[in-house]
């Protein structure tokens, strides 16, 4: 895999190198200090990780990267708390959004997913959102019959396939989405709900028409 890294602090960029290694012994990953470098090179990558924050970069990088590599996985991997600058960088057109305070584990499944073309949002950047009413992941506007007010339309999308049997890792490989993402939005699913078990939330899912009594499943989780 070629993963090409924007920063500027060494020692993220040591950090990211070692997470990359862990995630494909074989990448091949080139640094680059600022975006300009990174447009005017003949790199091909996979995957760029990006800090827009840094130096020579900015949230008018993302669209430039955007632009120069239509089939390239984009990865914003930042520390910025800011609810409406995550926002703005997302409809840039990145693939993923993860905090440079996410654990090792975290980072390295942001890489494998957005290079297999999903996308990969961290918990913290999903809660943070959601506090704002900012739904993130939008993006395919899908009409949802009866979808209630008080879940974004991709929590009652994700809703409705869990009251139809399908499992985490099922509605992740639906969605283009990583398991990992798809839990969080469960588990914020419950709690805007005021439910704590599947079962529960199935009902919820009847009464509010998301999903056809006559599909009604309790046999899987």
């Amino acid at each position: 895999m070629r993963i090409a890294i924007g920063d500027t602090n060494e020692l993220d960029i040591a950090g990211l190198k070692a997470i990359c290694m862990q995630a494909d012994p074989s990448a091949e990953l080139t640094v680059y200090s600022r975006c300009s470098e990174l447009i005017r090179s003949s790199h091909s990558p996979h995957v760029i990780l990006v800090d827009f924050t840094a130096e020579g970069y900015g949230l008018e990088s993302l669209q430039k990267l955007r632009s120069k590599f239509p089939h390239t996985a984009i990865l914003a991997i930042t520390a910025i708390q800011s609810a409406n600058t995550i926002f703005s960088a997302i409809r840039s057109g990145i693939n993923g959004y993860v905090k440079k305070d996410c654990s090792v584990n975290e980072i390295k499944e942001s890489i494998l997913f957005t290079a297999q073309g999903k996308e990969f949002y961290c918990g913290d950047i999903l809660r943070l959102l959601d506090a704002e009413g900012m739904d993130l992941l939008s993006i395919d506007r899908d009409s949802l019959d009866c979808a209630p007010l008080l879940l974004t339309e991709r929590e009652a999308e994700i809703l409705k396939y869990i009251a139809v049997g399908h499992t985490n890792s099922e509605i992740a490989e639906m969605l283009f989405l990583s398991s990992h993402t798809v839990n969080t939005h469960r588990k914020n699913i419950l709690n805007k709900i005021g439910v704590n078990n599947t079962a529960a939330a199935v009902l919820y899912a009847v009464k509010e028409g998301i999903v056809d009594p006559e599909r009604f499943e309790f046999g899987r989780n």
